[in-house]
């Protein structure tokens, strides 16, 4: 979940504010990451972070 942009942000929340989580078994965790770019690439930096950090959790 997050703001991609080009509009929504707020000084809180600026646009490229990404929220992942994770969840396996009894294990959760969450980050908050802040992407710089466009909004297909904040897109793709969240996609690619969330996979990074996925394979990291079950590993």
């Amino acid at each position: 979940s997050g703001i991609a942009g080009p509009s929504g942000g707020t000084i809180d929340k600026p646009v490229g504010t990404v929220c992942v989580a994770w969840a396996f078994h009894s294990n959760i965790s969450s980050q908050i990451f802040e992407f710089p770019g466009n909004r297909d690439q904040v897109r793709s930096q969240a996609v690619e972070i969330s996979l990074i950090q996925m394979l990291k959790y079950i590993n």
